[in-house]
C-alpha cells in the first residue's frame, strides 16, 4: 500500500472521533459568533457623570466642551443628584461632578465661594486628572473674558469691552484681539499632541471586530489535533499493526498520523481566521505552515518521551487545560510578570 493511500485512509479516522468532531464544531461556532459581531472602534473610557445647574451661555458651552472632549474620560449628563448617586453606586459612573448655578461667571471673576463638587467612590480612577480636564475646559471658555478685562483695566481696550463680550456684543477691536488669541491658542505653538508614531493622537485605540480569540483557538485545536494523532499512532503500534515495519516505516507512519490529524483543522482554521481578522491570505498561509511544522516537531519530540497511548491519554487533559490557562489564548499573562511570560512561552499557541 502506498504512503498516499495510507494517508488518505488516515484522513477519515479523525472524523470518527467524537472529541475531534466536537473541537471542529466548537471552532466553527466561535467563528460564527465572531463574524456576527460588528466592527467598531475601541477607546479608553472612564465614565464621568455631570450634573449641570449653570444654564448660562458659558455654562452650556462648558457642558458641550466636556461632552465632545477626547480624553481618557467619557462625560455624560445626569438629570439630578439622585441619578448621579445611583450611577456611582452601581459603577456606571466612575466619578461625579455637580456644577453649581452661576459657576462660570463667578470663576471668571476669580471668586472662590462657588465651587464644583467632585463626588468620589472607593473605585474612582484618576479623579485629579478628570478635574484637570474640566478645569482646562473652564479656562478655554473664560480665558477670553479674563484677558479682555485685564486689557480694559490697562486702558488697552475701550471701557465695557469685557461686559459687552459677556453679553454677546463684540466690537471690531475686541474681535481682532480675540482672533489673535484664538489663533495663538489653537496654532499648536504651545502644545502639539501626537501619538507614539508622531501622528495626531486619538483616544480611539484601534479597530476591533470581536473579543473572541479565534486565531488562538485555532492554534490550540491544531495542537490538540496533533496530540490526538500521536495517540492514534501509539494505539495502532500497541495493537501490533506495524509489527513488521522497519524503523523508517514507523517514522513515516507516525508522521502520517500526526499530519492527517492536522490537515482538516488547518483547512478550517485558514478561512476562520481570514473571516474574523482579515489580513493577507499569503501571510496567514505561511504563518499556518510554520505553526503546523512547530506542532509536528513538538509532538514528535514528545513521542520520544512518552511511548504508551494510555500515558499520553492521562496527561493530555491536564496539558491542554494548562495551555488554555497559561498559553495566552483568552488572556495574556506575560506583560504582568516576567516569570509568567516565560511559562506562557512554553505553550505553542502563545506564538500563533
Amino acid at each position: 500500500m502506498s504512503h498516499l493511500r495510507r494517508f488518505c485512509i488516515m484522513l477519515k479516522r479523525p472524523l470518527r472521533q467524537p472529541v475531534f468532531l466536537m473541537m471542529l464544531a466548537f471552532l466553527l461556532f466561535m467563528t460564527y459568533l465572531a463574524s456576527r459581531v460588528p466592527e467598531n472602534r475601541r477607546s479608553t473610557s472612564i465614565p464621568v457623570a455631570i450634573l449641570n445647574k449653570d444654564h448660562s451661555r458659558d455654562g452650556e458651552a462648558l457642558i458641550q466642551s466636556l461632552l465632545t472632549e477626547e480624553s481618557l474620560f467619557t462625560f455624560y449628563l445626569v438629570k439630578d443628584e439622585e441619578s448621579m448617586y445611583r450611577d456611582l453606586s452601581s459603577g456606571k459612573a466612575n466619578t461625579g461632578y455637580i456644577i453649581p448655578e452661576s459657576f462660570m461667571a463667578e470663576a471668571a471673576r476669580f471668586h472662590q465661594d462657588i465651587r464644583i463638587d467632585q463626588i468620589l467612590t472607593e473605585g474612582s480612577l484618576l479623579p485629579t486628572i478628570s478635574m484637570d480636564v474640566i478645569f482646562s475646559a473652564v479656562f478655554r471658555i473664560e480665558a477670553s473674558t479674563i484677558m479682555l478685562r485685564e486689557l480694559e483695566g490697562k486702558d488697552l481696550l475701550p471701557p465695557g469691552s469685557a461686559s459687552d463680550y459677556a453679553a454677546g456684543k463684540v466690537s471690531d477691536r475686541v474681535a481682532a484681539v480675540l482672533t489673535l488669541y484664538t489663533n495663538y491658542r489653537q496654532s499648536g505653538e504651545i502644545f502639539r499632541v501626537t501619538d507614539i508614531s508622531g501622528q495626531v493622537y486619538s483616544h480611539e485605540i484601534g479597530h476591533s471586530r470581536s473579543d473572541i480569540p479565534v486565531r488562538k483557538l485555532c492554534g490550540f485545536f491544531l495542537l490538540a489535533a496533533g496530540l490526538l494523532g500521536l495517540i492514534s499512532y501509539l494505539s495502532d503500534k500497541e495493537n501490533q499493526l506495524y509489527m513488521r515495519f522497519t524503523r523508517g516505516e514507523h517514522a513515516a507512519m507516525k508522521l502520517m498520523h500526526i499530519e492527517s490529524s492536522l490537515l482538516i483543522p488547518a483547512l478550517v482554521s485558514f478561512p476562520a481566521i481570514l473571516l474574523t481578522e482579515g489580513g493577507s491570505p499569503l501571510s496567514l498561509l505561511l504563518r499556518l505552515v510554520f505553526y503546523i511544522a512547530a506542532v509536528t516537531l513538538f509532538v514528535w519530540l514528545l513521542s520520544l518521551i512518552i511511548h504508551k497511548s494510555s500515558t499520553l491519554t492521562r496527561v493530555l487533559p491536564l496539558y491542554l487545560l494548562l495551555t488554555l490557562l497559561l498559553g495566552g489564548i483568552f488572556y495574556d499573562l506575560g506583560p504582568y510578570n516576567p516569570v509568567l511570560k516565560i511559562v506562557s512561552g512554553l505553550f505553542l499557541p502563545y506564538y500563533f
